[in-house]
């Protein structure tokens, strides 16, 4: 596929902060070589519970930032700043995503904790209540009945 010249691409974006939408989706599909090469430099570390797609599509969302947010007074092409949104969306994309790996084992081993302590809490409490039920409350198998 050719790229897009310069100044078709700046007739473009200038097309695409007017709200063409047409204009804006021929320039991702013009970018999305930046878009490959950042999804796959990307190493995925060993906690990573997603695929690939989930990367191209956090970096997807990183291209339609860039080319929201490039101002025509910039003297570059959309792939220096579609490089840095990209790029910045999977990094923000993995952290969130290494944050609730981390939660989902701390809660594994608050559950198993805390089901522990619940047990121990809930027998000592029912000794303490049956040790302060006046003598004349009898209590039967899940009814309360007076002497």
């Amino acid at each position: 596929m050719n790229r897009f010249t310069k100044e078709q691409e700046r007739h473009l974006l200038l097309l695409s902060s007017n709200g063409d939408i047409k204009a804006r989706n021929k320039l991702v599909e013009d970018n999305l070589w930046v878009l490959r090469i950042f999804v796959k430099k990307y190493v995925l570390p060993w906690w990573w519970r997603g695929d690939k797609q989930d990367l191209y599509q956090a970096g997807a969302m990183g291209l339609m930032k860039a080319i929201t947010k490039f101002d025509l007074k910039y003297d570059c092409r959309l792939t220096t700043l579609a490089g840095y949104y990209i790029r910045r969306e999977i990094f923000l994309f993995a952290g969130k995503e290494k944050r609730q790996y981390q939660d989902s084992q701390d809660m594994e081993e608050y559950d198993i904790v805390e089901e522990e302590v619940e047990d121990t809490l809930h027998k000592e409490r029912v000794q303490q209540l049956r040790s302060t039920i006046p003598d004349k409350l009898s209590i039967g198998k899940g009814n309360t009945k007076w002497k």
